[in-house]
């Protein structure tokens, strides 16, 4: 059996050596580019990666900059870098002393953001990153709201079956990655990616799939998604397989980057 590529990685974690990231942004788009993968989104915990995707000139793999609403910025820089072209706003991943955490609040002047999103001249994908349960349904209501904004349920492998029916019931697609389903977080839901994949198609969102690798411990994140599609292969059906695999994630790029002119 043929196993299918992840040609679009939307959580994506390219960075410098202090980073601990296995590589800075030039040298992901090259592993990608030998690949055959056609994008990614850059996601920082300590950034906007509007500039960087420009300076990483990846010509024929779209590098795709995001937005994160982590305690260093404020509302001026959010708006300033969606402006600029931002695709995806992250919800937060790291509380007010820059520890990764989790269940994390909205910012305080979230509404302001919210009242602007439909302004802007792009789509915009709003990730929930580390938001509890409350913030995960503020953003698939925005979303629900606004023509131009899509929801995205990021570490879906974490939501009950409850919620991601609530959730789908308002338009949200979902993330599964394959970072916390090889490396499991100590204190967080323990269930099996092929599992989620089941549950959560069933509901008859839009799921795709994502490596959120970039660390040293994965390696070449490409290859470690390979990697581990290939047992994905091994326990899924074929047909949720090209769902989460192929389907999923070229729906989310394409209406994603619909305005921006990366995809025709």
């Amino acid at each position: 059996m043929d196993v299918p590529r992840l040609r679009w990685d939307l959580h994506l974690h390219p960075g410098s050596a202090a980073e601990r990231r296995w590589a800075d942004g030039p040298g992901m788009c090259a592993a990608g580019r030998a690949a055959g993968v056609r994008g990614f989104v850059w996601k920082s915990h300590v950034a906007h990666t509007v500039d960087l995707c420009r300076a990483a000139a990846c010509d024929d793999v779209a590098a795709i900059p995001s937005v994160i609403l982590n305690a260093w910025t404020n509302q001026r820089e959010v708006m300033t870098a969606l402006e600029a072209g931002g695709v995806w706003l992250w919800g937060p991943s790291r509380d007010a002393l820059g520890a990764l955490s989790w269940d994390l609040d909205l910012p305080p002047w979230w509404p302001e953001v919210r009242a602007r999103l439909g302004h802007l001249d792009h789509h915009v994908v709003v990730a929930t990153a580390h938001l509890g349960r409350a913030g995960r349904l503020e953003l698939a209501e925005t979303a629900a709201e606004l023509e131009s904004v899509v929801c995205s349920i990021t570490h879906s492998l974490y939501v009950d079956v409850e919620e991601a029916q609530q959730l789908a019931g308002l338009g949200c697609a979902f993330e599964l990655d394959l970072f916390t389903s090889a490396f499991p977080i100590k204190g967080r839901p323990a269930r099996r990616l092929e599992e989620q994949a089941v549950a959560l198609t069933g509901t008859g969102a839009t799921v795709y799939l994502t490596s959120d690798a970039g660390q040293i411990d994965t390696g070449n994140p490409f290859e470690f998604t390979a990697r581990q599609i290939a047992l994905l292969a091994s326990r899924l059906a074929t047909s949720t397989v090209s769902a989460i695999v192929e389907t999923g994630p070229e729906a989310i790029a394409a209406w994603a980057l619909k305005r921006s002119g990366t995809l025709a």
